[in-house]
């Protein structure tokens, strides 16, 4: 599961506006009961959603993947690791799907606006 919060963004006039906050603390716990619940070895595992990460999830090549965070209509707000926003476009996503050989997940969950 990846979940991304950055914390401020650029707004049109390139001032530094804030995201509203969100709570992945019922999320995340709502996810480990389900996994409890399906009795089955699954290995879960939490993640800030950075785009070096979800390179790193590709590449493992697990069977699913639970995206939390932001939304947007042609971007996936990722993380970039000093407060802001990496906003990965979907055309982007989709090479980078391509290039990796296909898609490398089984599942995807998308719990953001526009998803």
């Amino acid at each position: 599961a990846l979940f991304s919060a950055p914390l401020v963004f650029h707004d049109e006039q390139r001032k530094l506006r804030p995201f509203a906050k969100l709570d992945f603390d019922m999320e995340r716990e709502l996810l480990w009961q389900c996994l409890k619940e399906a009795s089955r070895d699954i290995e879960l595992s939490f993640d800030n959603a950075t785009h070096h990460r979800l390179l790193a999830t590709m590449t493992k090549r697990c069977s699913c993947l639970h995206y939390s965070g932001h939304g947007h209509p042609t971007y996936l707000p990722l993380e970039n690791g000093k407060g802001g926003p990496h906003w990965l476009e979907v055309n982007k996503l989709k090479d980078l799907i391509v290039q990796g050989g296909g898609a490398p997940f089984k599942f995807v969950f998308v719990s953001a606006c526009h998803s």
